[in-house]
């Protein structure tokens, strides 16, 4: 039976049952039910199809050697005497001699299979040495030795060439496997399109993108879901900004620029300095948020609510004074946490009046107009995260997978605020960063690169990677058709220096 043919048996079963079947919860759910027995079948037909050729090929041989003993001499010559001595193995079976001769045979053949069997294991332990060799390359079995042998590389001085014998290594490795998988799809090149294709999507699944034939792109049933990455897509433009390149979401990093961009589209933030301060002489403010000018995460972020309680928002600590605060900056100046001797000062948002809490983060992942993911955070007691499609639905990321917890979600007003943001950003990609309070939405900042973006798991990675893909292309098309982007436009026609932010903290 064809796969078309169990295809069609298939469907003709599902619709001879309950039509509800097909409601339009569960259509998605039926395809891909369908698509994975297809899958099955194919590698099953697959394992079939290889086992009858090998079969077919044994057959041939043993057809040719049997044609060729025939055909020699020494058979011609004995042939007349193995007849005789058939025959009389049918009437003198009782004979000793005969016995003993069936007995040898019995035992020639049984040598035979030990034989057999241990040539199969011993080719199956020498693939398994050429195996754990190639990928090991000088026995580094897993990334705990391979983190033991750097160790003690840098203690003995021997850093760079360890180091240098891993990255060739590698390469090496990466190469012989591209290789061989190109290989494994020409070979079933001209099999039958349905067998083809299930080998071509097998062996496109772990190629990298700059690996991959041109002959297998060229297939329309191939698919290349997994040459999508978010990962990839943002390194690409980082390398793109490496070349000179000035990528507006870049642009919109600069904490000031952001806040003049927010304030040309008429949306809330908080009031900021329009100075920066060294540790030393930062002004004593309460109902402030004092942070790095150039930093990452929540590093270096304290909330200054009076002056004996002054929460340091990383390490999850109350401060009960500005000789500690002072303290604590200059750690984190000291350790790298933040890089330059550079803060500002702006409004605190204070998430519950009555009870003075903390606002909760609300992290949009922006792709030009389209929401895919919404990151909650809680920052105090302490830090918790929580992740949720626009649809409101919880959903795991593979990354802070320890710390998640149920938050208060969103609301739709808040949706349509972020994708409003993002249809005025000429980028594929922008993380839009809100402090959501009892009673209004107040815009923090955006975030071109979020920390960690590496950690996300391979199907969210995939995902995101369409996300952005899809979103290039409808940006391309909006610039084709003449979109202005004028918010962005006039922010990088104006100096710097031309600013409507307050160096005396009054509201905007």
């Amino acid at each position: 039976m064809s796969i078309s043919e169990l295809n069609t048996k298939v469907k003709k079963d599902i619709e001879g049952k309950d039509s509800s079947l097909f409601s339009k919860e569960n259509r998605a759910v039926s395809y891909e039910k369908e698509c994975e027995t297809e899958q099955i079948l194919l590698e099953h037909l697959l394992k079939k199809q290889a086992k009858l050729k090998k079969l077919q090929k044994e057959n041939r041989f043993l057809e040719k050697e049997s044609k060729k003993i025939e055909k020699s001499r020494l058979w011609k010559f004995v042939s007349p005497f193995w007849k005789i001595v058939d025959s009389m193995n049918k009437w003198f079976s009782f004979i000793p001699v005969n016995r003993k001769l069936t007995k040898t045979i019995q035992e020639n053949e049984r040598l035979k299979e030990e034989n057999r069997k241990l040539l199969e294991r011993l080719n199956s332990t020498n693939n398994d040495s050429f195996l754990q060799t190639t990928i090991t390359r000088g026995q580094l079995q897993d990334s705990r030795q391979l983190f033991h042998r750097l160790k003690e590389a840098k203690e003995d001085g021997t850093f760079v060439d360890c180091l240098d014998t891993m990255i060739h290594s590698k390469k090496t490795i990466d190469e012989q496997y591209s290789e061989a998988l190109k290989y494994a799809a020409k070979l079933y090149k001209n099999e039958r399109p349905e067998l083809k294709h299930f080998v071509y999507n097998k062996v496109i699944q772990a190629l990298q993108v700059e690996t991959v034939p041109e002959f297998l792109l060229r297939e329309r049933d191939v698919s290349l879901k997994s040459l999508a990455s978010f990962r990839g897509s943002l390194s690409r433009q980082s390398r793109k900004e490496q070349l000179g390149e000035r990528l507006p979401e870049m642009v919109l990093d600069d904490k000031r620029t952001a806040y003049r961009f927010i304030d040309s589209l008429g949306i809330r933030r908080p009031w900021v300095s329009n100075q920066s301060y060294s540790y030393l002489d930062l002004p004593e403010e309460n109902g402030v948020v004092i942070k790095p000018v150039e930093g990452a995460g929540s590093r270096g972020v304290y909330l200054v609510y009076a002056e004996d309680y002054i929460q340091d928002v990383r390490r999850g600590e109350i401060l009960r004074d500005r000789h500690t605060l002072t303290l604590r900056m200059k750690q984190d100046l000291e350790t790298g946490w933040v890089k330059k001797d550079a803060w500002m000062v702006e409004e605190l948002i204070i998430g519950n009046q009555s009870s003075k809490t903390a606002p909760r983060d609300l992290k949009f992942y922006c792709y030009y107009g389209e929401i895919a993911l919404i990151l909650e955070i809680e920052r105090y007691p302490e830090l918790k995260y929580c992740w949720r499609t626009p649809d409101g639905n919880f959903i795991h990321t593979g990354k802070y997978e320890d710390d998640l917890f149920v938050g208060a979600g969103f609301t739709k007003e808040d949706l349509e605020l972020a994708k409003k943001i993002s249809l005025e950003i000429p980028a594929p990609f922008m993380r839009i960063d809100f402090l959501k309070t009892d009673t209004e939405l107040v815009f923090g900042e955006f975030t071109p690169r979020p920390g960690n973006y590496d950690e996300f798991d391979q199907p969210i990675d995939q995902w995101l990677g369409d996300c952005y893909l899809r979103a290039e292309n409808r940006l391309f098309e909006d610039l084709v058709n003449g979109k202005l982007f004028s918010a962005y436009n006039q922010l990088i026609e104006l100096p710097e220096n031309v600013t409507n932010i307050s160096k005396n903290y009054e509201w905007m």
